[in-house]
Order: C-alpha cells, then structure tokens, then sequence
C-alpha cells in the first residue's frame, strides 16, 4: 500500500492466468493499429467509429478520454473491440463549446485489468488522475477515522451484496452492471473471464437511475 494525505493506492492480486491477450488503447494508438474518428461529416456528439486493425482485440477502458476531431470525448463504458473490425462506440462530450475539427482523428489525451501488462501502461496514467481529484478535493471534507486498508475490506465485502444486471456488450461478449445501496459498479467479461471491473460509492442524491457522471465517480474507485 501506499499514500500520502488523502491519497491512498492498494493493489488487489488475484492468482488466475492473465488469458485473452489484447492491446490497450494507447498501446493501439501508438502502433498505429486503430483509429478513432467521427460516425460521419455531420458528427454525432453521443458516438463515434473505432477501426481496428489489429490482429488482436483492443480495450477500451471506461472513463478514458479521447482528444480531436470536433470536440474532446469520454468512453460511457469498457468495451473490447474484436481484431480487425470496425464497431460504433458510446460516449459522451467532455469539451463545451467547441464544434469545429483539430484534427481528422482522434488520439490519446493524457481500474481491475486482467493483464499485468495492460495494467503497467494504464496505472501512471490513473494515479496521475487520482492525485489531480485529491489535491482538488475540497479541503474541511470530512473523511473515514478508519485505516485505509479495513476501509478496502469493507468495501469489498460490501460490494458482494450489489445486485447484478447482464448485457450485451457494444463490442465482444457481455457487460455487467451492479448496484446495491451506496455501491454501483460495472465487468466487462469476455469467456468468464473478468477484463476489467470498477466499483464507487454514490449518493442518495447521485442515484438519479443511471451511472454517475465519471469525474464523481473516481472519488472513491476499486
């Protein structure tokens, strides 16, 4: 474990094999494998088309930002892309009143993996964001009297009791949702096999039938 101030960081190991191999956006994005552009000329702010052309699946990770073309967007869910396809994906604007093209593509701006290595690439990444709410967070906001580490425990025992909902997933296999009474999370599975799986706390005044918007979500992430 590590921390400072209200920052605290504990990994969580698990002794299964790593399975389905697969690149991470920004390992796609710097090789050259995918691309990430507008549905069409006229733009659509709620999607936007992934071409993949690797020979392997690429994930996108929930809350991933995605900078150009019209305007800055935000992945609404983890998703999979299957190896060489193409796949209309969900998301949602992050950059208010700009309409207009930077760039014909989009590219990289600067949670549980299933791959160690997807995990290297992604965590300074995550920690960096983390570090950035921490230092924003408001100053006087009263926090737990409890060790980080049996706050951990009983987060993750709490979360065991969250009711489960199955989709399908916009790209390969099934997304699940759960929600129980101060809990919401959402699993990408792939085979039975966990890719990636994040949990919060919300709000009574949060629960407005849906997912939280991103940013108050990280608060408190597993």
């Amino acid at each position: 474990m590590q921390g400072f101030k209200n920052l605290q960081v504990i990994p969580l190991f698990t002794e299964e094999e790593e399975g389905l191999k697969y690149l991470t956006l920004k390992e796609a994005l710097d090789k050259r494998l995918l691309v990430v552009k507008e549905v069409s000329a006229e733009a659509s702010v709620p999607e936007l088309k992934v071409i993949n052309n690797a020979d392997v699946s690429v994930l996108l990770l929930d809350g991933e930002e995605l900078a150009g073309a019209k305007q800055n967007r935000v992945l609404n869910s983890s998703i999979l892309v299957k190896k060489k396809s193409e796949l209309i994906i969900p998301v949602s604007c992050t950059e208010q009143g700009r309409w207009s093209y930077q760039t014909d593509e989009f590219f990289n701006s600067e949670n549980i993996l299933s791959r160690e290595s997807a995990c290297e690439v992604i965590f300074p990444k995550l920690v960096k964001s983390y570090a950035m709410d921490a230092i924003l967070e408001k100053k006087g906001k009263k926090g737990s009297n409890k060790k980080p580490v049996e706050e951990a425990k009983e987060f993750l025992r709490e979360i065991k009791d969250c009711k489960e909902k199955k989709y399908s997933s916009t790209g390969q296999d099934w997304d699940y949702r759960f929600e129980g009474k101060d809990k919401v999370g959402s699993a990408l599975v792939y085979r039975k096999r966990v890719i990636h799986m994040a949990f919060f706390k919300i709000s009574k005044e949060e629960r407005v039938g849906r997912m939280s918007g991103y940013k108050r979500r990280r608060e408190y992430r597993i």
